[in-house]
Protein backbone atom coordinates (compact mmCIF):
# COMPACT_ATOMS: atom_id res chain seq x y z
CA UNK A 1 0.00 0.00 0.00
CA UNK A 2 0.84 3.56 -0.78
CA UNK A 3 0.52 5.78 2.31
CA UNK A 4 -2.30 9.16 2.14
CA UNK A 5 1.02 11.13 2.84
CA UNK A 6 2.99 10.07 -0.11
CA UNK A 7 0.29 9.82 -2.73
CA UNK A 8 -0.68 13.71 -1.61
CA UNK A 9 3.15 14.58 -2.45
CA UNK A 10 3.23 13.53 -5.66
CA UNK A 11 0.05 15.36 -6.53
CA UNK A 12 1.11 18.51 -5.09
CA UNK A 13 3.50 18.43 -7.51
CA UNK A 14 1.41 17.49 -10.70
CA UNK A 15 -0.85 20.56 -9.37
CA UNK A 16 2.37 22.61 -9.19
CA UNK A 17 3.45 22.03 -12.77
CA UNK A 18 2.17 24.79 -14.73
CA UNK A 19 2.08 22.30 -17.83
CA UNK A 20 0.18 19.92 -16.40
CA UNK A 21 -2.19 22.33 -14.84
CA UNK A 22 -3.36 24.84 -17.50
CA UNK A 23 -6.94 24.91 -18.07
CA UNK A 24 -6.48 25.17 -21.76
CA UNK A 25 -4.73 23.51 -24.53
CA UNK A 26 -3.91 27.47 -25.54
CA UNK A 27 -2.17 27.51 -22.13
CA UNK A 28 -0.16 24.56 -22.28
CA UNK A 29 0.87 25.02 -25.51
CA UNK A 30 2.48 28.51 -24.30
CA UNK A 31 3.71 26.98 -20.94
CA UNK A 32 5.92 24.35 -23.21
CA UNK A 33 5.56 23.93 -26.71
CA UNK A 34 8.17 21.78 -27.90
CA UNK A 35 6.34 19.15 -24.99
CA UNK A 36 2.81 20.33 -25.89
CA UNK A 37 3.65 19.50 -30.16
CA UNK A 38 5.81 16.53 -29.09
CA UNK A 39 3.04 14.59 -26.97
CA UNK A 40 0.26 15.58 -30.03
CA UNK A 41 2.45 13.79 -32.37
CA UNK A 42 3.46 11.01 -30.38
CA UNK A 43 -0.57 10.41 -30.01
CA UNK A 44 -0.88 10.85 -34.00
CA UNK A 45 2.12 8.29 -34.18
CA UNK A 46 0.88 6.05 -32.13
CA UNK A 47 -2.24 5.99 -33.28
CA UNK A 48 -0.97 5.16 -37.19
CA UNK A 49 1.00 2.34 -35.73
CA UNK A 50 -1.65 0.66 -33.49
CA UNK A 51 -4.89 1.12 -35.13
CA UNK A 52 -4.20 1.46 -38.81
CA UNK A 53 -1.10 -0.13 -39.71
CA UNK A 54 -1.10 -3.41 -37.18
CA UNK A 55 2.32 -3.52 -36.44
CA UNK A 56 2.75 -2.22 -32.86
CA UNK A 57 1.15 -4.18 -29.94
CA UNK A 58 -1.78 -2.16 -28.20
CA UNK A 59 -0.39 -2.70 -24.50
CA UNK A 60 1.75 -1.24 -22.50
CA UNK A 61 2.61 -1.33 -18.86
CA UNK A 62 3.40 2.58 -17.45
CA UNK A 63 3.11 4.23 -13.86
CA UNK A 64 0.65 5.65 -12.15
CA UNK A 65 1.87 9.34 -10.89
CA UNK A 66 1.94 7.46 -7.73
CA UNK A 67 4.45 4.60 -8.89
CA UNK A 68 1.83 1.66 -9.36
CA UNK A 69 1.73 -0.45 -12.61
CA UNK A 70 -1.16 -0.38 -14.99
CA UNK A 71 -1.36 -1.47 -18.30
CA UNK A 72 -2.41 0.55 -20.52
CA UNK A 73 -3.88 0.30 -24.65
CA UNK A 74 -2.29 2.86 -26.44
CA UNK A 75 -1.98 5.60 -27.28
CA UNK A 76 -4.88 7.28 -25.24
CA UNK A 77 -4.90 8.75 -22.69
CA UNK A 78 -1.64 10.37 -23.35
CA UNK A 79 -0.84 12.31 -20.19
CA UNK A 80 -1.75 8.44 -18.30
CA UNK A 81 1.49 7.10 -20.53
CA UNK A 82 3.73 9.93 -19.84
CA UNK A 83 2.67 11.93 -16.72
CA UNK A 84 0.71 8.87 -14.73
CA UNK A 85 -2.30 10.34 -14.37
CA UNK A 86 -5.66 10.40 -17.00
CA UNK A 87 -5.55 13.84 -17.97
CA UNK A 88 -6.66 17.80 -17.43
CA UNK A 89 -10.25 17.05 -17.12
CA UNK A 90 -9.51 14.13 -14.16
CA UNK A 91 -7.17 16.15 -11.98
CA UNK A 92 -10.02 17.27 -10.33
CA UNK A 93 -11.75 14.38 -9.89
CA UNK A 94 -8.46 12.87 -8.65
CA UNK A 95 -8.11 15.50 -6.26
CA UNK A 96 -11.40 14.98 -4.79
CA UNK A 97 -10.72 11.62 -3.67
CA UNK A 98 -7.11 12.24 -2.65
CA UNK A 99 -8.86 14.22 -0.03
CA UNK A 100 -11.95 12.84 0.79
CA UNK A 101 -11.80 8.82 0.17
CA UNK A 102 -10.66 7.86 3.99
CA UNK A 103 -9.30 4.31 5.85
CA UNK A 104 -11.79 1.72 5.99
CA UNK A 105 -14.56 3.58 3.50
CA UNK A 106 -16.11 1.88 0.87
CA UNK A 107 -15.79 3.08 -2.98
CA UNK A 108 -17.92 2.24 -5.65
CA UNK A 109 -16.03 2.31 -9.18
CA UNK A 110 -19.00 2.69 -11.70
CA UNK A 111 -17.15 2.60 -15.23
CA UNK A 112 -14.05 1.08 -13.84
CA UNK A 113 -12.30 1.12 -17.26
CA UNK A 114 -8.56 -0.33 -16.47
CA UNK A 115 -8.56 0.35 -13.20
CA UNK A 116 -6.88 4.19 -12.40
CA UNK A 117 -9.15 5.02 -9.95
CA UNK A 118 -9.92 1.58 -8.46
CA UNK A 119 -6.15 1.76 -7.33
CA UNK A 120 -6.08 5.30 -6.41
CA UNK A 121 -8.67 4.05 -4.29
CA UNK A 122 -7.37 0.88 -2.84
CA UNK A 123 -4.44 2.70 -1.54
CA UNK A 124 -6.75 5.20 0.22
CA UNK A 125 -9.57 3.04 1.80
CA UNK A 126 -6.66 0.73 3.02
CA UNK A 127 -7.13 -2.93 4.01
CA UNK A 128 -10.03 -2.32 6.47
CA UNK A 129 -11.86 -0.67 3.50
CA UNK A 130 -13.02 -2.00 0.22
CA UNK A 131 -13.23 -1.03 -3.87
CA UNK A 132 -16.02 -2.73 -5.99
CA UNK A 133 -15.10 -2.07 -9.87
CA UNK A 134 -17.88 -2.35 -12.30
CA UNK A 135 -16.59 -2.64 -16.16
CA UNK A 136 -18.72 -4.69 -18.39
CA UNK A 137 -16.83 -4.81 -21.64
CA UNK A 138 -14.94 -7.88 -21.62
CA UNK A 139 -11.42 -7.15 -23.26
CA UNK A 140 -11.24 -4.11 -20.52
CA UNK A 141 -12.14 -6.13 -17.71
CA UNK A 142 -9.65 -8.51 -18.51
CA UNK A 143 -6.95 -5.13 -18.38
CA UNK A 144 -8.95 -4.26 -14.90
CA UNK A 145 -8.26 -7.91 -13.75
CA UNK A 146 -4.65 -7.80 -14.33
CA UNK A 147 -3.90 -4.24 -12.90
CA UNK A 148 -5.80 -5.24 -9.63
CA UNK A 149 -5.01 -8.91 -9.30
CA UNK A 150 -2.25 -7.89 -6.08
CA UNK A 151 -4.94 -5.95 -4.38
CA UNK A 152 -7.20 -8.11 -1.96
CA UNK A 153 -9.22 -4.98 -0.98
CA UNK A 154 -10.66 -4.54 -5.12
CA UNK A 155 -13.45 -6.83 -6.16
CA UNK A 156 -13.83 -6.97 -9.94
CA UNK A 157 -17.03 -6.99 -11.72
CA UNK A 158 -17.40 -7.92 -15.19
CA UNK A 159 -20.87 -6.42 -15.03
CA UNK A 160 -22.64 -2.74 -15.62
CA UNK A 161 -24.32 -1.04 -13.23
CA UNK A 162 -27.55 -0.54 -14.32
CA UNK A 163 -31.40 0.47 -13.30
CA UNK A 164 -32.02 -2.88 -12.48
CA UNK A 165 -30.79 -6.38 -12.63
CA UNK A 166 -30.55 -7.84 -16.45
CA UNK A 167 -29.06 -8.41 -19.54
CA UNK A 168 -28.71 -4.86 -21.42
CA UNK A 169 -27.01 -3.79 -24.78
CA UNK A 170 -24.84 -0.61 -24.97
CA UNK A 171 -24.42 1.13 -28.26
CA UNK A 172 -21.40 3.38 -28.44
CA UNK A 173 -20.86 5.29 -31.81
CA UNK A 174 -17.30 7.14 -30.99
CA UNK A 175 -15.02 3.83 -30.68
CA UNK A 176 -11.16 5.39 -31.06
CA UNK A 177 -12.39 8.59 -28.56
CA UNK A 178 -14.39 6.60 -26.13
CA UNK A 179 -11.38 4.70 -23.50
CA UNK A 180 -11.24 1.07 -24.13
CA UNK A 181 -15.39 1.37 -23.34
CA UNK A 182 -16.12 -0.91 -26.16
CA UNK A 183 -12.47 -3.11 -27.25
CA UNK A 184 -13.68 -6.19 -28.70
CA UNK A 185 -10.34 -8.06 -28.73
CA UNK A 186 -6.72 -7.09 -28.63
CA UNK A 187 -4.58 -8.92 -30.68
CA UNK A 188 -0.37 -9.75 -31.07
CA UNK A 189 -0.45 -6.29 -33.18
CA UNK A 190 -3.87 -5.28 -33.55
CA UNK A 191 -7.04 -4.07 -31.95
CA UNK A 192 -10.88 -4.28 -32.83
CA UNK A 193 -13.92 -2.29 -31.74
CA UNK A 194 -17.49 -3.91 -31.47
CA UNK A 195 -20.24 -0.88 -31.55
CA UNK A 196 -22.68 -3.06 -29.85
CA UNK A 197 -21.94 -4.85 -26.46
CA UNK A 198 -24.67 -7.40 -24.89
CA UNK A 199 -23.80 -7.66 -20.98
CA UNK A 200 -25.09 -8.17 -17.72
CA UNK A 201 -26.18 -5.31 -15.49
CA UNK A 202 -26.77 -5.33 -11.68
CA UNK A 203 -28.51 -2.31 -10.12
CA UNK A 204 -26.31 -0.62 -7.02
CA UNK A 205 -29.44 -1.46 -4.87
CA UNK A 206 -29.39 -5.38 -5.31
CA UNK A 207 -25.56 -5.52 -5.25
CA UNK A 208 -25.45 -3.88 -1.68
CA UNK A 209 -27.98 -6.22 -0.50
CA UNK A 210 -26.10 -8.90 -1.69
CA UNK A 211 -22.54 -8.52 -0.61
CA UNK A 212 -23.61 -6.30 2.42
CA UNK A 213 -21.81 -3.47 1.19
CA UNK A 214 -22.51 0.11 2.32
CA UNK A 215 -21.10 2.60 -0.24
CA UNK A 216 -19.37 5.75 1.23
CA UNK A 217 -18.65 7.31 -2.26
CA UNK A 218 -20.07 6.26 -5.59
CA UNK A 219 -18.08 7.26 -8.98
CA UNK A 220 -20.10 6.56 -11.89
CA UNK A 221 -18.19 7.59 -15.75
CA UNK A 222 -20.59 5.49 -17.57
CA UNK A 223 -21.21 7.06 -20.84
CA UNK A 224 -24.28 8.64 -20.28
CA UNK A 225 -26.15 5.72 -18.20
CA UNK A 226 -25.13 7.88 -14.77
CA UNK A 227 -29.09 8.74 -13.75
CA UNK A 228 -30.15 5.19 -14.49
CA UNK A 229 -27.70 4.31 -12.35
CA UNK A 230 -29.14 6.23 -9.59
CA UNK A 231 -32.24 5.53 -9.98
CA UNK A 232 -31.18 2.12 -9.56
CA UNK A 233 -29.13 2.94 -6.31
CA UNK A 234 -32.89 4.67 -4.58
CA UNK A 235 -32.35 2.03 -1.39
CA UNK A 236 -28.52 3.07 -0.70
CA UNK A 237 -29.26 6.97 -1.54
CA UNK A 238 -32.16 6.96 0.72
CA UNK A 239 -30.23 4.82 3.74
CA UNK A 240 -26.43 5.33 3.21
CA UNK A 241 -26.36 8.98 1.56
CA UNK A 242 -22.90 8.08 0.28
CA UNK A 243 -21.57 10.81 -1.44
CA UNK A 244 -21.64 10.58 -5.62
CA UNK A 245 -19.57 11.66 -8.17
CA UNK A 246 -20.57 12.08 -11.56
CA UNK A 247 -19.17 13.40 -15.03
CA UNK A 248 -21.36 15.21 -17.10
CA UNK A 249 -20.04 16.25 -20.50
CA UNK A 250 -20.76 20.04 -21.67
CA UNK A 251 -23.24 18.65 -24.91
CA UNK A 252 -25.01 16.97 -21.82
CA UNK A 253 -25.02 20.45 -19.14
CA UNK A 254 -26.35 21.53 -22.23
CA UNK A 255 -29.59 18.79 -22.38
CA UNK A 256 -30.26 20.05 -19.17
CA UNK A 257 -28.80 16.90 -17.47
CA UNK A 258 -27.35 18.17 -14.92
CA UNK A 259 -31.20 19.30 -13.75
CA UNK A 260 -32.14 15.94 -13.70
CA UNK A 261 -29.71 14.60 -11.42
CA UNK A 262 -30.34 17.61 -9.15
CA UNK A 263 -34.41 17.04 -9.45
CA UNK A 264 -33.74 13.30 -8.56
CA UNK A 265 -31.25 13.87 -5.71
CA UNK A 266 -32.22 16.85 -3.96
CA UNK A 267 -35.35 15.11 -2.28
CA UNK A 268 -33.21 13.17 -0.59
CA UNK A 269 -31.09 16.13 1.01
CA UNK A 270 -28.17 16.29 -1.79
CA UNK A 271 -26.54 19.71 -2.72
CA UNK A 272 -24.76 19.81 -6.21
CA UNK A 273 -21.05 20.91 -6.63
CA UNK A 274 -18.89 21.41 -9.04
CA UNK A 275 -14.88 20.25 -9.18
CA UNK A 276 -13.72 23.59 -10.59
CA UNK A 277 -9.96 24.41 -11.99
CA UNK A 278 -8.69 25.94 -8.60
CA UNK A 279 -9.50 22.36 -6.69
CA UNK A 280 -12.12 23.72 -4.96
CA UNK A 281 -16.15 22.74 -4.72
CA UNK A 282 -18.24 25.33 -6.25
CA UNK A 283 -22.08 24.91 -5.24
CA UNK A 284 -24.26 24.83 -8.20
CA UNK A 285 -27.79 26.57 -7.73
CA UNK A 286 -28.68 27.16 -11.15
CA UNK A 287 -27.50 26.89 -14.70
CA UNK A 288 -25.35 29.62 -14.75
CA UNK A 289 -23.67 28.77 -12.42
CA UNK A 290 -21.94 25.91 -14.42
CA UNK A 291 -18.47 26.35 -15.67
CA UNK A 292 -18.90 24.01 -18.85
CA UNK A 293 -15.01 23.70 -19.08
CA UNK A 294 -15.33 21.32 -16.19
CA UNK A 295 -17.12 17.86 -16.07
CA UNK A 296 -17.26 16.56 -12.72
CA UNK A 297 -20.04 17.27 -10.23
CA UNK A 298 -20.71 16.02 -6.36
CA UNK A 299 -23.56 15.39 -5.17
CA UNK A 300 -23.48 15.15 -1.20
Amino acid sequence: MYSLEYIKQKFDRIKENKFLNAQSKGDRLKSNPIKFVYIFLWQKMQSLLVYDLHIKKPLVSIKTFWGEKITMVLPRPSFLYFFGFLGKSELYLTDYLINNLKTGDVFIDGGANIGFYSLLASNLVGDSGSVHSFEPGKTTFSILRENVKSKNNIICNEKALWLKTESVSFVNNDLKDNLYGTIKKIGHNHISFDKSLEVNAVSLDDYCVANRVIPSIIKLDTEGTELDILKGSINVIINNHPIIVVEILKESIQHGLYKKFSSFLSPHSYKCYQLVGDYSEKEILERNDINTKFYNFVFK
